[in-house]
């Protein structure tokens, strides 16, 4: 066997002695390769952590519309300001999250002080790439799940009236007359036609309608599709799909409901590329870490000429 040393050779004199089967062996100059030096990943974030919808300019539309006025439990108006301001959150969150799983995962290093053949290092930094991009959603779903149980668990109750609801009854007797607090449950009548009890079940939910806030309190003016209400804000945002959101007549109509159409809110794009559809309900969309794709690039002339 004829062994041959060759000082500092290119990836092209290497690549081309490995494509006609040589034995190689280098020595690394450095043991020590951190990922970012050769490995480029980014995530794709669905748009509607980057629309309106999540902005403070629209949850402060809502919270302005709605202030001054009570709403039935089932009416959109009850809860939106709450349900959107979670998404608000969920989204930063959930980016927070994938930005911190990145960091760490640029910082990891490759320890070896033999060169990689090519083939052997993108085996390997794919599997650490696919183990980093599952790691993310996952640890969100954990702290959604979390917080769940908590809330559940310390029966801690929403600021709105969709779970019990207060009111002062005036009460003339023949010793005195007064206002007495009173409270009663509240029940919605589900999808299926089923009534279901907050007090009892704190998951239960119906979808969002306008209601006519007059004399006539049964009367909705529309039903927005796949929207939900229910007892807790945080479940219904879950059971919910964007589906309308991607109307702009139906914003628009929107508007005109709340009586405020001082104020611009563009819909999302319907034609933009998705791995989800628009019917998919926003619990799938949250515990995906709201990631469409990944943009991942291995270099590896980078890592060989580290």
């Amino acid at each position: 066997m004829i062994r041959i040393e060759i000082k500092n050779p290119t990836i092209d004199l290497y690549e081309k002695l490995a494509a006609n089967n040589y034995s190689i062996e280098c020595d690394c100059s450095e043991t020590f390769v951190s990922h970012k030096e050769f490995i480029s990943l980014q995530p794709i974030y669905h748009q509607v952590c980057s629309s309106d919808f999540v902005t403070q300019r629209w949850i402060d539309y809502l919270y302005d519309s709605t202030k001054h006025s009570f709403y039935l439990h089932a009416d959109f108006r009850s809860t939106a300001m709450q349900q959107f301001q979670l998404l608000a959150i969920f989204c930063q969150l959930s980016i927070q999250e994938t930005e911190d799983d990145l960091d760490l995962f640029f910082h990891t290093e490759i320890i070896s002080g033999k060169l990689m053949s090519k083939d052997f290092l993108l085996a390997d930094a794919y599997s650490r790439i696919n183990a980093s991009k599952r790691n993310a959603p996952d640890a969100f779903d954990y702290t959604l799940i979390f917080t769940r149980e908590m809330i559940a668990g310390n029966v801690l109750l929403s600021s709105t009236a969709t779970i019990f609801q207060f009111n002062f009854q005036y009460s003339d007797s023949l010793s005195e007359a007064r206002w007495v607090l009173a409270n009663g449950d509240v029940t919605f009548n589900q999808s299926d036609k089923s009534f279901c009890i907050c007090k009892e079940q704190f998951t239960c939910s119906t979808p969002a309608v306008f209601l006519d806030n007059s004399d006539n309190a049964s009367a909705y003016l529309y039903i927005i599709d796949g929207w939900y209400i229910g007892c807790r804000p945080i479940d219904s945002l879950l059971s919910s799909t964007l589906k309308n959101f991607y109307n702009q007549t139906m914003i628009n109509s929107l508007l005109q409901v709340f009586n405020n159409t001082s104020s611009n809110f563009t819909c999302l794009d319907a034609n933009k590329e998705s791995i989800f559809h628009l019917n998919t309900t926003l619990s799938t969309i949250i515990k995906s870490g709201f990631i469409e794709k990944w943009i991942e690039k291995i270099n590896y002339s980078l890592y060989f000429n580290r």
